[in-house]
Order: structure tokens, then sequence, then C-alpha cells
């Protein structure tokens, strides 16, 4: 392809403000190999929920399933796009990337997927909803305890200890 990308980065944001949740994704098209190719940049909003806290069984019942689902089919794989006149084809694989292609018209990336939001968003898609003031996001501390300096190491969260809240 003409502009040469080779990565593809795609960034999951979500934010609640003024009653509303919105979630996004980012796709960056990077070449990691020049930096004279400048990146190709596209922002898909997913859903924009009216509601007035954030609410993890709002997302469980709205679009989080199938974003999940849809997000596991491409975490850690390479990303091979055929497009065609009328239709475009996807293609993810977990092998090593495919081999170059005389056909201009076929485009291969590796791919990486980032999360992005404030805590209270982190904290309710690990499952740990209204803790993000409460509790360290990696360990079972409360700000009590880890806001103090030089304070010892609580237990990291294991899924067992979050379904168990």
């Amino acid at each position: 392809m003409e502009q040469g990308y080779n990565n593809a980065d795609i960034i999951l944001g979500g934010d609640h403000g003024a009653r509303r949740f919105c979630c996004i994704v980012r796709l960056i098209l990077r070449n990691n190999n020049s930096h004279e190719i400048n990146p190709l940049s596209v922002v898909i909003t997913i859903g924009n929920l009216d509601y007035a806290k954030d609410d993890r069984l709002v997302l469980e019942s709205t679009f989080f399933p199938s974003l999940n689902d849809h997000l596991w089919l491409i975490v850690g794989k390479f990303i091979a796009i055929q497009c065609v006149q009328d239709n475009n084809a996807v293609y993810f694989s977990d092998k090593e990337q495919p081999p170059p292609c005389d056909n201009s018209s076929i485009i291969n990336l590796s791919s990486r997927i980032f999360l992005a939001g404030d805590m209270a968003f982190f904290a309710t898609v690990l499952g740990k909803e209204n803790m993000s003031g409460k509790w360290c996001n990696w360990c079972n501390l409360s700000a009590k305890d880890w806001s103090l300096h030089g304070h010892h190491h609580g237990e990291l969260w294991t899924l067992e200890m979050i379904e168990n809240i």
C-alpha cells in the first residue's frame, strides 16, 4: 500500500459526564519503521448512553458484550485487509504476519489494543465500580493506606477478589 502502514493501534476509551456515557474507539494506523509516514487516525463512536452515573450493569446490558467479543477477535493478532472494488474483507490471524503480496490492495498490520479513560472508567471496566476514590486500582489498600509515603504493598487484586466485592 502506498502509505506503508504496518501497525494498527486500537484504543478503547470511555468517560461519563453531563449525565451521559460516551464510548469511542480510535484506530491509529502507523508505520513503525518510518517517522516520515504520518499516522492515520480515525475515531469511531461506539455508544452514547444517557444515564446519571457510571454503572457497570448498564454497560454490560448495552454495547460492552458485543464490543468485548469483537476486541478478543483482534487482540495480539495480525490484521490483513483486502480491499476490493465493492467489498472489503478483513482477516485476523494468530500466526506470523502474512508474506508481502504484489497486489497493492492488501494491507498487513500487526495490532495492539489499549484502554484509555479516567480512574472511574478503569474501575468500572475491571468490575470495581465506585471504588476509584476508595481503593488502590492495583491492590486492596484503602486510600488512607496507599496515600502514605513509603506505605507497604497490598495484596494485588485477583478476579476472585473482584467477584467477591
